[in-house]
């Protein structure tokens, strides 16, 4: 539907949306942004995201377990994941997910993708509580892990963050306009 270039272009918008959220809940620290690609590294530290370089693109359970081990060697206690396709994400539903988040530890907190498959949100307390099994039918994978460690996973359906955009219909539906022109009516 979108040429490379367009593609590319669409990716960094919607980093920056959600970065924007991200920047407007009180009491967050900066994001970190795991990457091995320098456009999304120039839009992190644009918006003032830490930065914490992949060697190379092996996926998001890599990427995750790269950013677990650098959150557990800095002392971070709880790991907030939110993925760059959720252009629609507001600081009250992060600000409503981080409420939402179990006060005893461990806790696990999730929020689905509109059709219930995938992950689009995870708050994990402490960091290293389980595992992640992103990819297909991930939010039923973490809610089996944080089953299989004891833990009650606590879900929160949000609107913003449930729309992510993996498929062209749900590109139209976020843009609210037909294929072409998407790109710019996009956050």
């Amino acid at each position: 539907m979108l040429s490379e270039s367009e593609r590319a272009s669409l990716v960094l918008a919607m980093l920056r949306s959600v970065l924007r959220s991200l920047r407007r809940v009180e009491g967050l620290p900066p994001p970190l942004v795991v990457t091995c690609d320098a456009d999304v590294e120039d839009v992190a530290r644009a918006s003032g995201a830490g930065i914490l370089r992949e060697p190379s693109s092996s996926g998001l359970n890599a990427a995750m377990d790269l950013a677990l081990g650098h959150l557990e060697a800095t002392g971070c206690d709880t790991l907030l994941y939110l993925p760059a396709d959720i252009p629609q994400v507001t600081s009250s539903e992060i600000a409503a997910l981080l409420a939402a988040h179990a006060r005893n530890r461990p806790a696990v907190t999730l929020a689905p993708s509109c059709d219930g498959s995938g992950t689009n949100a995870l708050l994990v307390t402490p960091p290293g509580a389980m595992s992640f099994h992103f990819g297909a039918r991930s939010f039923s994978a973490h809610c089996d892990e944080a089953r299989a460690r004891g833990l009650t996973p606590q879900v929160v359906r949000l609107a913003g963050i449930a729309r992510d955009v993996d498929r062209p219909e749900q590109l139209d539906a976020i843009a609210g306009v037909q294929r072409r022109g998407a790109l710019e009516a996009v956050p």
